[in-house]
């Protein structure tokens, strides 16, 4: 990983767009105590995917799993 120095992190909050192909957002909290936004965007300077972030699965017990098959759409809901 390029920022090793940065340490593990945890995603501390997710921002997707309802549009098919949108925007998404991750703000990370990494154990050298800062917060970092990404962008999964590949024309953005701010793409994880530049700085090597890469998502860990880990159960309730801290062991790596491995990553779960995608799932269906979530069902959509209307705004009252």
């Amino acid at each position: 990983m390029p920022h090793e120095e940065w340490g593990e992190g945890a995603v501390v909050e997710e921002m997707t767009s309802v549009l098919e192909g949108g925007t998404c957002l991750v703000r990370v909290m990494f154990a050298d105590g800062r917060q970092r936004t990404f962008h999964n965007d590949l024309e953005s300077d701010l793409c994880c995917y530049f700085f090597g972030v890469r998502k860990q699965w880990r159960g309730a017990a801290g062991a790596l799993l491995e990553p779960e098959a995608p799932r269906g759409r979530a069902p959509r809901r209307r705004l009252p």
